[in-house]
């Protein structure tokens, strides 16, 4: 029988993280320790717990039924400190605990300036991870209890995730106050193609709007960049060098930025919405979180 009292909280951490990020390497980019180390200590819980837990691939790694039970294990655990932090924290009549929540590069400085303060302000014993990473990564997340809630742009439906707050803005072609595109009213997709743009990559939801426009329009854009940071699309456009298709509740910050309404047959509608898990327990610092979170989504595509 396997005694898992010889098991230490790190290596279970680390175990967790290493499934949520698929590879050894993307896991150890977000611990912040070497490969090597990480891999030596999943080893070492192998070792100890007398099971293999994760199946070795060329693209990274999947859990084993063993590693699947151990990380149903670290999940209830973790359960169970929010409940006991919860508990305390009701007889100290304060909030704490961590809430975890993945959200979209386009909504970590909202997320960042517009909810936390008054969070931390108020509840000095209640901390926040902050994921940053695309749709489908956000999606996945929540869906594997990774997170306590995600915020993400044009998300695909699934039947394990709540959708607890939504708001819906169109796409839009933003460009610096000095480009062509500027000077017109309406941009039709026919003027797109005469521009360089610049897209997110596959697995964003943004991208996978452009891809649907471009299809149902019959056009080829000029793509000059591709990449994972909405910070480096709103650079790209600022810089003159292009165009971007972002939603106004993204480029509305940025006062560099010029936003045009795209004249097509169907012009794209892009929703940001807020995601939990269903039926996953919610400690009381979640739920305080998760009512400023809701407001927030909401009021994003406020003038």
């Amino acid at each position: 029988m396997t005694d898992l009292s010889i098991t230490d909280d790190r290596a279970l951490t680390y175990f967790a993280e290493v499934v949520s990020a698929g590879s050894i390497r993307a896991a150890a980019r977000r611990l912040f320790i070497g490969p090597p180390a990480l891999s030596r200590t999943i080893a070492s819980l192998e070792q100890r717990v007398g099971e293999e837990l994760l199946h070795r691939h060329a693209t990274g790694v999947r859990p084993t039924p063993a590693g699947e039970a151990l990380l149903r294990y670290v999940r209830a655990r973790e359960d169970l400190d929010a409940t006991l932090a919860d508990e305390l924290s009701a007889a100290r009549n304060e909030l704490s605990g961590k809430v975890r929540i993945a959200v979209g590069e386009g909504f970590l400085t909202g997320l960042i300036e517009e909810v936390l303060p008054s969070v931390f302000a108020e509840h000095p014993a209640v901390s926040v991870e902050v994921l940053n990473a695309g749709t489908s990564d956000i999606r996945q997340a929540v869906i594997d209890a990774d997170v306590d809630y995600g915020i993400g742009a044009h998300v695909v439906p699934d039947a394990a995730l709540s959708v607890i707050a939504e708001s819906t803005d169109s796409l839009a072609v933003a460009v610096s106050p000095d480009h062509p595109l500027a000077e017109v009213s309406m941009v039709t997709c026919a003027m797109l193609a005469e521009h360089a743009g610049a897209f997110l990559l596959p697995g964003f939801g943004l991208r996978a709007l452009t891809d649907d426009l471009q299809r149902d329009e019959g056009t080829a854009f000029r793509v000059r960049m591709e990449t994972g940071s909405v910070n480096a699309l709103v650079a790209f456009a600022a810089s003159g060098a292009g165009y971007v298709l972002l939603p106004g509740f993204v480029t509305r910050p940025y006062a560099n930025l010029v936003s045009r309404p795209l004249s097509a047959a169907s012009v794209s509608q892009v929703t940001a919405s807020l995601l939990a898990q269903v039926g996953r327990p919610v400690s009381l610092a979640a739920s305080e979180l998760e009512a400023r979170l809701s407001r927030y989504v909401q009021d994003l595509n406020a003038n």
